[in-house]
């Protein structure tokens, strides 16, 4: 491989990477590596950003190994046969480069800032060369996701988390690509929505073999997708799900007992005993067959990864938790993340510490977090400014900003107006008058993040420059649905 290939390919699979894992968790991605082995002991590296140091790391160990595994071979009986001895040559190439990889790349991981994922040869047809890709991700924002515990041997590759599984998906089809005839990777050719739909089926698989059931692994995200399409009598799923458990697990209480376990593919039928369950009161399924409705007692351990549960959100849309943990969300047959949503009772807390304790700004408080809920459910950031001094400020930021006449904010409004720049700015009965405001404010010491965008810092200055004049509290949602508010 060439150098202008080497680069190529690397920022042909960095601009892929960030497609896709920013699709599950927005700035995840630090850096991608490309590291060449060739058969003449020469090491090629490419990594976007560029590190110089990496390739000579890499090739003092490259010939540190074969020069430990040529010495090695002397103290033995080297066969004769040529094709044994390739297999041997093979089979050291396939462990040693990886790990070789692997460690090198941890050495300089000094602080535990990554997590660090390196592929298998992505080019194992070519015979004088071996390639390999390995990913950077920030651990601080990896270890924000939820990960599954694994219980079971088993003699599929488990997952802890979708990324793990999309890591993997995403390698083997730059793989593909490495076995094609052509010497040009195409990496642009990979579909994103292919790749997280195929890491979801594959994840999926570990609550079901942690249920010791290998006979609905790859199936359950196909049952629970058509459940979710259908309605009963016109009507949507509002309550209830499933619980994913073993038959006779004792923590499980159980209230009706089918006599004759039902399908859990048959998802008409399911979908009608939906009807008769609630918050508590579930489905208990092993992901193959319904056995009845129950609920989940107290003491449970969730290390031991036996109990799941499916909660249906509304038409087309359901999650998987764990331990009353969110850890996937599906909708119209996509998986992604679960968004970091604040509880309700926390948003009100904070609504009354900044405008007064009272029934009446509760009230005000649950109508707010409608709003913000429903900003989310549109994948796109926005900042809302609630402010006593609402008037005021529209005035002063005339200049920098869009006046509207007075309207209450609903669902429709705020879907329209988060498509343009700028904060919506309101009081605390949810009336906004501006809109597209471009925030001011001067940099305060300590405050702010230089990895966060402009939304959340030029929140942070105009909070800090107002905090001392009024009574004011900013929600700022960003893209992928986190949220913050100041005061934080």
């Amino acid at each position: 491989m060439d150098s202008n290939e080497g680069i190529q390919l690397v920022s042909s699979i960095r601009i892929k990477a960030e497609e896709i894992f920013n699709d599950l968790k927005l700035g995840l991605l630090h850096s991608v590596i490309v590291v060449c082995f060739e058969r003449k002991q020469s090491v090629h590296c490419y990594s976007d950003p560029e590190d110089l140091k990496l390739r000579e790391d890499l090739l003092l160990a490259y010939e540190n190994v074969s020069h430990t595994r040529t010495k090695n071979r002397k103290h033995v009986c080297i066969n004769n046969n040529a094709n044994v001895n390739e297999i041997d040559e093979n089979y050291f190439e396939k462990n040693e480069f990886d790990s070789l990889i692997t460690t090198i790349v941890e050495q300089r991981n000094l602080y535990h800032e990554f997590k660090i994922f390196v592929s298998s040869n992505i080019r194992p047809n070519n015979k004088t060369e071996k390639v390999y890709v390995v990913l950077k991700f920030y651990n601080k924002i990896y270890n924000e996701v939820y990960k599954l515990p694994i219980n079971f041997e088993y003699r599929l590759r488990l997952y802890t988390s979708i990324i793990d599984s999309t890591v993997n998906i995403f390698f083997n089809e730059i793989s593909k690509n490495g076995k094609q005839d052509n010497e040009c990777f195409e990496i642009s050719n990979i579909s994103k929505d292919s790749v997280i739909k195929t890491a979801g089926k594959y994840f999926l698989c570990t609550p079901v073999a942690n249920l010791r059931n290998g006979d609905s692994l790859f199936w359950i995200s196909e049952k629970i997708n058509r459940i979710a399409f259908l309605k009963y009598e016109k009507k949507q799923i509002k309550q209830g799900g499933i619980i994913l458990t073993y038959k006779n697990n004792p923590i499980i209480t159980y209230n009706i007992k089918f006599r004759e376990p039902v399908l859990l593919s048959n998802s008409k039928r399911i979908r009608k005993l939906l009807e008769i369950t609630n918050k508590n009161n579930k489905l208990v399924s092993d992901g193959s067959v319904v056995f009845g409705i129950g609920a989940i007692t107290t003491g449970y351990n969730p290390q031991q990864g036996d109990v799941y549960e499916i909660r249906f959100n509304k038409q087309y849309n359901w999650t998987l938790l764990h331990d009353k943990k969110e850890v996937l969300n599906y909708y119209l047959e996509f998986p992604s993340l679960p968004r970091n949503i604040i509880p309700i009772d926390f948003f009100e807390e904070k609504f009354c510490y900044v405008f007064g304790e009272s029934e009446i700004n509760k009230n005000k408080a649950d109508a707010l977090y409608k709003i913000v809920f429903n900003i989310i459910e549109e994948h796109c950031g926005a900042v809302l400014v609630i402010t006593e001094n609402v008037n005021k400020e529209v005035e002063r930021l005339r200049n920098q900003s869009t006046l509207i006449e007075p309207i209450k904010v609903g669902a429709n409004f705020v879907r329209r107006i988060i498509k343009i720049d700028g904060a919506i700015m309101m009081d605390t009965d949810c009336i906004c008058y501006a809109i597209g405001v471009i925030l001011d404010g001067e940099a305060v010491q300590d405050k702010g993040d230089p990895s966060r965008g402009a939304r959340y810092n030029s929140s942070i200055r105009y909070y800090y420059s107002q905090k001392e004049n009024c009574k004011i509290m900013i929600v700022v949602i960003s893209d992928d649905g986190d949220v913050n508010i100041l005061p934080d």
